[in-house]
């Protein structure tokens, strides 16, 4: 294939941009009975990364506990105006962000391989409203968090490494989260 015959197979940004739905439209628009909680993501590719993932996902709301830290602040400034986009809040306690939750009925899911996690593919994600927790990047989800979840899953790995990225997984597991909805 020569370079122009690869053009003439790729949309220009300009008509990309002509396809999307006008600013206005979409803050009108319904946002799927999805949540996501970020339990400490240290690096702000990451956080950048699955905040642009929340917006295309049409999360309803992404919560980023950060305590001290100052990635989410960070990241929020570099994450390609996606934060104008995602309701987000910076919080302290995931805790207190999960009993909020629960107490909307909201289904607790952390992302993380540990002694009771099952295979991401044996949970139903019909049952909405539904949070997710992705945990640090070295540590993973806190064992808090983990102990308030009603669900622990993981992806299941073939190769040497022990896990993905945890943008990765959260691209797996929001898109899987939302399949079917219209």
């Amino acid at each position: 294939m020569t370079t122009d015959e690869g053009r003439i197979l790729q949309k220009k940004t300009s008509e990309i941009r002509e396809t999307k739905i006008n600013r206005h439209d979409f803050l009108t628009m319904k946002r799927n009975d999805v949540y996501v909680i970020l339990d400490k993501i240290n690096n702000g590719y990451n956080l950048g990364a699955i905040l642009r993932l929340c917006d295309v996902t049409l999360v309803k709301k992404l919560f980023i506990i950060d305590g001290k830290n100052a990635v989410a602040r960070k990241a929020l400034k570099a994450s390609k105006g996606s934060e104008n986009w995602v309701p987000h809040e910076i919080i302290e306690s995931g805790a207190d962000c999960i009993q909020k939750l629960k107490s909307e009925n909201t289904q607790i899911i952390s992302v993380e391989i540990c002694h009771d996690s099952v295979d991401y593919r044996k949970i139903d994600y019909t049952k909405k409203p539904v949070c997710f927790i992705f945990g640090n990047e070295m540590t993973g989800v806190s064992e808090e968090l983990l102990n308030l979840s009603d669900h622990r899953i993981h992806l299941p790995v073939a190769g040497m490494s022990n896990s993905l990225n945890v943008s990765s997984c959260a691209s797996v597991i929001l898109f899987e989260s939302i399949r079917g909805n219209k």
